[in-house]
């Protein structure tokens, strides 16, 4: 973007302005670009946004398909396992562990299961570019374009409601 020097300073009157809302149509190409492995640096270069732009956008509108703990080998699979210390959550427990976190049942009973992939924790912060998305059996991120825009139009009118509400107007009445 390109600066010029007017009296007051400003961006040319031709150049497009980079604080607009995102749209559905960028919506759709950063669900198109996370399932094709880019960067965030390359979307937004792509959009003309900023890098924390698209990150906010994914971190904001992604949505969670919970893992199955009835459909699942692994024995334990809450981030928490390996210093877990709970144990006597079943009052009748059938399985001869120490600890919580050594029983299959423990994803079902424990109130503080948390199940989550390491790679969820570092950019992209989705599963839709993840080789192993359809095996895997852990709780998945995904950025969807139609659930991104869902979740953006309820957030913009309820924060427009919330406005209203706490105007003096209303506060008078």
């Amino acid at each position: 973007m390109q600066f010029c020097k007017y009296p007051r300073g400003g961006i040319m009157p031709n150049e497009k302005k980079n604080y607009s809302h995102l749209t559905y149509r960028d919506r759709t190409i950063i669900s198109h670009a996370l399932s094709n492995k880019a960067s965030f640096t390359t979307i937004a270069k792509t959009l003309g946004k900023s890098k924390s732009t698209i990150a906010r956008e994914v971190h904001k509108n992604y949505i969670v398909k919970k893992a199955n703990p009835f459909n699942n080998d692994i024995r334990n699979f809450c981030v928490k396992k390996s210093n877990c210390q709970i144990d006597n959550l079943c009052s009748l427990c059938e399985s001869n562990v120490s600890k919580c976190s050594q029983c299959t049942k423990c994803n079902l009973v424990c109130p503080s299961f948390d199940p989550i992939c390491n790679k969820l924790k570092y950019a992209p912060f989705v599963c839709n570019s993840c080789a192993s998305f359809k095996s895997c059996k852990w709780e998945k991120h995904i950025y969807d374009a139609d659930e991104a825009e869902k979740m953006y139009k309820s957030n913009l009118s309820l924060s427009r409601k919330e406005t209203a509400l706490n105007s003096p107007f209303v506060q008078l009445i």
